[in-house]
């Protein structure tokens, strides 16, 4: 966007090195992963990502969401993967994981998006919807979407044992990651 801004500024068109510039950017800050409607915008056209995909130097991880070839699958690339294509952020077990909770596990790609949106299923995320405040409870981490603790710990109260809770809830306690009045605030809203 700062790129288009400063190209808009001074009447021209970015040049091929400057979205190449802008587009590397992207893929160092999100794990690898770069959505199209990002691509758009950087100054990239659709002709331009076909190539790509075509070439061999994208690859197609989800609808209109790409990863850099070469690079290294991760728990985290999959989740800014599935944030992008969804428009959703990273919950529940993942994002507990995102922040680090005592109990969380890394294996298992949860995205949370608002209830009206129309998405294909993918088998290798599990989709939540909500019609609950969700704006208000998004943040980023790792520059992964990702849902605030007290939202995560909310969530994780109806999805886990009760042990695994226990331990999340202290980890956020003792390392500050949240309050006790925030829970509440959290639980009263959700």
């Amino acid at each position: 966007a700062a790129v288009l801004c400063a190209m808009s500024r001074q009447n021209r068109y970015p040049s091929h090195k400057e979205v190449n510039d802008a587009c590397a950017r992207l893929f160092v800050r999100q794990h690898g992963i770069v959505h199209l409607s990002q691509a758009l915008e950087i100054g990239m056209s659709k002709h331009s990502v076909q190539s790509r995909l075509s070439s061999g130097r994208w690859d197609r991880l989800l609808p209109k969401t790409y990863r850099l070839a070469g690079v290294a699958g991760s728990f985290e690339q999959q989740l800014v993967a599935a944030a992008l294509w969804s428009g959703g952020v990273a919950s529940h077990e993942s994002a507990a994981a995102v922040w680090g909770l005592d109990g969380s596990r890394r294996w298992h790609v949860e995205i949370t998006v608002d209830g009206d949106r129309s998405l294909t299923p993918v088998d290798w995320i599990t989709l939540h919807r909500t019609t609950r405040a969700l704006d208000l409870d998004r943040t980023i981490r790792y520059a992964i979407p990702v849902t605030t603790v007290p939202r995560t710990l909310v969530e994780l109260g109806a999805s886990v044992a009760r042990w695994r809770l226990q331990a999340a809830l202290d980890n956020a306690l003792r390392e500050g990651l949240t309050t006790p009045g925030q829970l509440h605030a959290a639980l009263a809203r959700l």
